[in-house]
């Protein structure tokens, strides 16, 4: 990840020489059909490392992830989670959990194809969580 160009959503620094990133969807996903939301880099050692928060395609059209300076952590959230994050550096642990009930996003709606998932946004038919924090 270090010296690649990429365009970030969002980041903050940790301490000196690390960073916590959200970069804009690239496209490449694991074999999962998932991509790492958020990455702790290190620009001393020229390493990276993906926190395991993953994400469907379909996040990065509401929402890439965000971070934002909560006490002396970082609040983490981005586009579909059910799920807001807390990270301090070195541990993530989530904070809070939305409840959407029966508007809970399917995995069939995260995986939907464009046209499917235009609908399926339209419809109004799961709850959505855009990703921003105020």
């Amino acid at each position: 990840m270090v010296g690649k160009t990429f365009y970030l959503s969002s980041f903050r620094p940790l301490k000196e020489n690390s960073w916590l990133i959200s970069l804009e969807y690239t496209g490449e996903l694991d074999e999962d059909g998932q991509y790492p939301v958020f990455t702790k880099v290190d620009i001393q050692n020229e390493s990276s490392t993906p926190l395991p928060i993953k994400a469907f395609p379909a996040t990065s059209e509401i929402g890439e992830g965000e971070i934002v300076p909560f006490k002396d952590q970082y609040l983490l959230n981005y586009g579909f989670s059910d799920t807001l994050f807390i990270f301090d550096g070195e541990q993530l642990s989530p904070h809070y959990l939305f409840d959407f009930g029966s508007k809970h996003p399917s995995l069939k709606d995260l995986t939907a194809n464009d046209e499917e998932f235009g609908e399926i946004i339209q419809s109004q038919s799961i709850a959505i969580n855009l990703g921003s924090i105020i």
